[in-house]
């Protein structure tokens, strides 16, 4: 993901991360994003507001519940999206009502 640092920027994501509802149906543009065709590896190295977004340090919070009646919940806390997703996967399988949040931090950039 490519964040935008531009001051004139909309959600500190660059347009060319942004969906449809983001963009507000690509209303909101940037000439820089749509001169390199909006690819991010292009952005990156060519704009001077572009920096790349870490998401190998977020966490994710997953809540399980064996059954809807039941008032025991699991609590687990797993690192980077793959991990968190795969666990989600396997949990859902094995419980009725499974949840998935990202924990909020501020937005580290490299």
């Amino acid at each position: 993901m490519v964040m935008c640092n531009s001051p004139w920027g909309f959600w500190k994501t660059c347009v060319a991360c942004m969906d449809g509802q983001q963009s507000h149906e690509g209303t909101i543009c940037c000439d820089t994003a749509e001169d390199l065709d909006f690819q991010e590896e292009d952005i990156l190295k060519q704009c001077e507001y572009a920096k790349e977004s870490s998401i190998n340090n977020v966490e994710f919070e997953i809540r399980a519940q064996r059954y809807s009646f039941s008032s025991e919940t699991n609590v687990i806390t797993v690192k980077e999206i793959e991990n968190a997703t795969k666990l989600f996967t396997e949990m859902c399988k094995e419980y009725e009502n499974v949840q998935m949040k990202k924990i909020k931090k501020k937005h580290e950039i490299k």
